[in-house]
């Protein structure tokens, strides 16, 4: 606001989120009324405040939102070697004294805690110097900011405290500080930037402050009336000194007792609502900029730009922001998972970081302007099969690192001549295998290509300062059909331990062959990196000339289209439920399908026919034979839980024998549940295949004619027979269960299947 008058009108909250804009004073009670909400102890300030705060200009400020380098370095061939360190000679001890040293670093260490003293008091003395220039109103320009008074009696949040030795509970002392709703930022109370409090408010008391000293030196607690003076003589509630009995339940009291200083009428302001479009929208115009002391601070709305870009921070060399120096970039949203772009104008270097997800597991890429400077790509190891962590690539040269490689590669460096592409050096390094001997597990292996030479280096030893080598001449390559012929001269090596046998000839030889084989799979590797090398490249620039952004199902504001394709799915499905309900089951379905581009013809359809009906009796009789073994059982269950309670009954308490008659009975009635479903099976099945040998002979998808049609009837109409048949006898076993049982020494085959193989005999 800046000015000495207080604003003439103080809109709501509500129609401050809707306008975007307003005063410091309607900021901090939109602030303060959402810090109440979420439990802070939160108040309304209101007071002077220096020209900076007032009109929230930061350039004199250090932007809080520097970022901390933290480029990962590059992992160089001399760090790789930096282990091989411990195996070499230690210096001779240093005998010499250096007492005078330790006196001379402690009068330096004297002089500079003087020096820093000293600094600090400068620095105070310009501060104190910087609140004496020159302004408008001479620092008094009235101002509203928001406080937090932490361990306040009123908070919802919980109040810290230690016990002392008697056990009572002493609350910590009141500590408040500052935020500034201009910017959000958080202030210390002794910061200078706040000159003087005059008045403070919550949503239960007003406050007069009757200090007359600087914010710093403000006396937090309100409950002592010579720092306050309060509106209202007791809110709230429990800051009043009044006392009441221990026993006396305060939700009981009445108006007595809990008095009502003042009445007002309800509040007219609405509910304090952002919407989703709201919250994402952000900033007015979908965008904020902010100048601090040589930086530049710009903040987008998401899906505000078509790159995605949310965030970016520019440093400058200069007060006037005209030189440049460097550039941060964030991104959300990216189909191409980048996250942050950072720019050197100094040395044109770009730094590219990436989320997981991409499907080349590109962590980062770091390239220049210049052909001279490597380009340099970090990778998500474990996403990879090759395991490739790192990659650094030269005009002349390829550097990689791996991570738990299963042939224990950690490092591979291929030199090559730039005109032609042709390997001249390879250079590999390995981890230890343990399974091995250190004699004969390979640490380091180098193909000298223009020298024609093949050079080994094994691990080392435990307690070891030296270790093997091994050098091959690679012989010449052999006749067609031929084989490789060994020369013992043609190789030379240095043995670390003399009490180990030297390997033989034929050793040396299937070590040679082994790393020529290998030899002649480095071109193919190396032509495979160089193409993922230029297919990472092309499309990074791709993608930067064509950024696409992507969206999550769960975004309400943008997959409106998703979801009415959604919605007409799920419509569709409940009407095709719907329909399935109503209408009759189609039996000849399955049977149709070898049959979908053609109708079938007349012995093809009298054949489907068939094995529909086939299909449905065997159901039936399958079902009926599980009922009549169930029936079984049951009845088995039952004639033996009798036949133990009539030899045993006299043995059992009440209770016992209660609750094994009672076992008896759901056993009955279990049986007997189960003998009427077999009735019930019985008709329905009868009904049922009339019902489907009826359907199946008017269906139009069959071609039956008359012929077909009555010896396919004459068929079924002797399954039908046999089927009844069997079933009349079932009915009829059963309605004389009780005075004779199934004989199952005599066939443990139900009895419709006896009577079916009787009738097809």
């Amino acid at each position: 606001m800046g000015d000495l008058v207080m604003p003439p009108t103080i809109i709501s909250p509500e129609t401050l989120l809707r306008r975007r804009q307003g005063n410091s004073y309607e900021m901090a009670i939109l602030l303060a009324s959402l810090l109440i909400g979420a439990g802070y102890p939160a108040m309304v300030v209101s007071g002077f405040a220096r020209y900076e705060i007032t009109l929230n200009d930061q350039r004199k400020f250090e932007c809080p939102y520097l970022v901390d380098d933290d480029q990962e370095p590059p992992v160089k061939k001399e760090e790789l070697d930096e282990w091989e360190s411990r195996y070499v000679l230690k210096d001779d001890p240093d005998l010499t004294s250096h007492l005078q040293d330790a006196l001379d670093e402690r009068a330096r260490e004297k002089q500079a805690v003087i020096d820093a003293e000293a600094a600090e008091e400068a620095k105070r003395k310009a501060e104190w110097l910087s609140q004496r220039s020159s302004d408008k109103y001479h620092n008094r320009r009235r101002h509203a900011w928001v406080v937090i008074i932490e361990n306040a009696p009123w908070s919802i949040k919980p109040r810290t405290f230690k016990r002392s030795e008697e056990g009572k509970i002493i609350y910590d002392p009141l500590k408040a500080f500052f935020i500034e709703p201009s910017s959000g930022f958080r202030y210390e109370t002794d910061s200078l930037l706040y000159i003087y409090v005059e008045s403070i408010w919550n949503q239960y008391n007003y406050y007069i402050s009757c200090q007359t000293c600087r914010a710093k030196h403000v006396r937090w607690d309100l409950s002592k009336t010579e720092d306050w003076e309060h509106l209202l003589p007791g809110e709230p509630l429990e800051m009043r000194v009044q006392k009441y009995d221990p026993d006396e339940d305060l939700d009981k009291l009445d108006d007595t007792h809990i008095e009502k200083h003042l009445d007002i009428i309800r509040s007219w302001v609405g509910n304090l609502h952002i919407g989703d479009r709201e919250f994402e929208q952000r900033y007015p115009n979908e965008s904020k900029t902010v100048h601090y002391k040589q930086t530049v601070h710009e903040r987008y709305s998401p899906y505000s730009r078509k790159d995605g870009k949310t965030e970016q921070l520019t440093i400058f060399a200069d007060n006037q922001y005209k030189e440049a120096t460097t550039r941060w970039e964030w991104y959300k949203n990216r189909l191409d998972m980048l996250e942050r772009l950072k720019v050197n104008f100094v040395t044109e270097d770009i730094e590219e970081k990436f989320h997981k997800g991409r499907p080349d597991s590109l962590m980062k890429y770091e390239h220049g302007s210049r052909p001279d400077v490597p380009k340099k790509m970090y990778f998500y190891a474990l996403s990879r099969l090759d395991s490739l962590e790192y990659m650094e690539i030269h005009q002349d040269k390829i550097i990689m690192n791996f991570q738990e490689r299963s042939d224990r590669l950690i490092y591979q460096e291929i030199q090559y001549r730039e005109r032609d592409m042709k390997i001249e050096k390879v250079i590999e390094k390995f981890s230890r295998n343990y399974d091995v001997q250190p004699s004969k597990d390979i640490l380091e292996r180098r193909f000298l290509r223009t020298d024609n030479k093949i050079w080994l280096k094994f691990q080392y030893a435990e307690n070891a300062i030296t270790t093997s080598t091994r050098e091959f001449i690679r012989p010449p390559p052999p006749k067609y059909g031929g084989e490789i012929l060994f020369d013992s001269k043609l190789t030379k090596g240095y043995h670390a331990n003399p009490n180990e046998p030297k390997p033989t000839e034929f050793e040396l030889y299937l070590l040679l062959l082994s790393q020529m084989k290998y030899d002649e799979t480095l071109d193919k590797v190396f032509e495979n990196r160089l193409k993922e090398i230029d297919k990472i490249i092309e499309k990074r620039g791709k993608e930067f000339e064509n950024p696409k952004l992507m969206f999550r199902i769960f975004d309400s504001l943008r997959n409106q289209a998703a979801r009415v394709i959604r919605i007409k799915e799920f419509e569709d499905e409940e009407k095709r439920l719907a329909e399935v309900k109503i209408k009759d089951a189609d039996f000849l379905g399955p049977y149709l399908v070898p049959y979908a581009s053609r109708k079938p013809n007349y012995k093809e359809s009298q054949d489907i026919m068939n094995n529909c009906l086939l299909d449905l009796k065997t159901h039936f009789v399958c079902l009926l034979n599980d009922l009549q073994r169930k029936y079984e059982d049951l009845t088995m269950e039952v004639k033996s839980i009798n036949k133990f309670l009539n030899k045993f009954q006299d043995q059992f308490d009440n209770y016992e024998c209660e609750k094994l008659i009672e076992e008896a009975k759901d056993l009955e009635l279990n049986k007997r549940m189960v003998q009427q479903r077999l009735a019930i099976t019985q008709e329905t099945a009868q009904a049922k295949y009339e019902k489907v040998k009826r359907s199946l002979t008017n269906d139009e998808r069959l071609t039956l004619k008359l012929g077909g049609t009555i010896s396919a009837n004459l068929t079924n109409i002797s399954f039908l027979a046999i089927l009844f048949t069997t079933f009349a006898q079932v009915l009829k076993v059963f309605r004389t269960f009780d005075k004779s049982e199934f004989n199952h020494k005599r066939s443990h085959k139900p009895l419709w299947h006896r009577n079916l193989e009787a009738s097809n005999r």
